[in-house]
């Protein structure tokens, strides 16, 4: 007797079943890992399309901000000629230089920086200006309040004033508070310039209210020439 042929069909039986389940165990698996592909590719297209929704609410965001900016602006103008027949200084319409079309924001960034530290004010205006429009990440308490110092520079108070409030509204944080200091004492200046007395005083106290024990606090009572 062929025993090999025997103990094949006594256990071809369990072969087959075994060889069933197992089929439909890699087929079950295999469906898992499908649905598993399928989920993770929907995340990523939710992600992609989440990530484009914020980035077109940051652009509507700071597209109103700037229209109020820009309302508040052109009020604040017409009321500092009526009251003081100071006019506005200069504006980035009068500029005539054209920010470079082949740097990355960063780049662009780090240029405007060094044109800042430099006081060549209507060159870093400009490009600091088309930076934070551009790109959200730059629109920081930091750069509002160089924007404001900017403006100051170029005598255009009503543009400097707008700056500073931005930064000042920011959500206050370890990395922000130096420089929402710096901004209310730069309200101050700007207030010294329009010849108003009682906005220094509220700005200065505005200073020593929020920042007590920053050195920027210690400025007020220091003596000297503006910045």
């Amino acid at each position: 007797m062929d025993y090999r042929a025997l103990i094949f069909k006594k256990i071809s039986p369990w072969i087959a079943s075994w060889a069933a389940a197992t089929s439909g165990f890699y087929h079950h698996t295999q469906e898992k890992v499908n649905h598993l592909r399928e989920l993770d590719e929907k995340y990523a297209q939710l992600a992609v399309q989440n990530a484009a929704l914020k980035e077109e609410f940051e652009a509507l965001k700071f597209a109103k901000e700037s229209k109020s900016a820009a309302d508040g602006t052109r009020a604040f103008a017409k009321r500092l000629s009526q009251d003081t027949g100071m006019r506005t200084g200069r504006s980035i319409a009068s500029f005539n230089y054209k920010i470079p079309t082949d740097l990355s924001s960063t780049q662009l960034y780090i240029l405007g920086m060094s044109y800042f530290l430099a006081h060549d004010d209507e060159k870093a205006a400009v490009i600091l200006s088309s930076v934070m429009s551009l790109d959200g990440s730059y629109r920081t308490a930091k750069n509002y309040m160089i924007s404001g110092v900017i403006w100051y520079r170029l005598d255009n108070m009503a543009q400097s004033d707008q700056n500073l409030d931005l930064a000042i509204k920011l959500e206050t944080t370890p990395e922000s508070e130096r420089y929402q200091a710096q901004a209310r004492l730069w309200k101050a200046l700007v207030a010294k310039r329009l010849k108003s007395d009682d906005q220094i005083q509220f700005w200065l106290k505005q200073l020593l209210d929020h920042h007590p024990h920053l050195t920027e606090t210690g400025w007020v009572n220091l003596g000297g020439e503006e910045p």
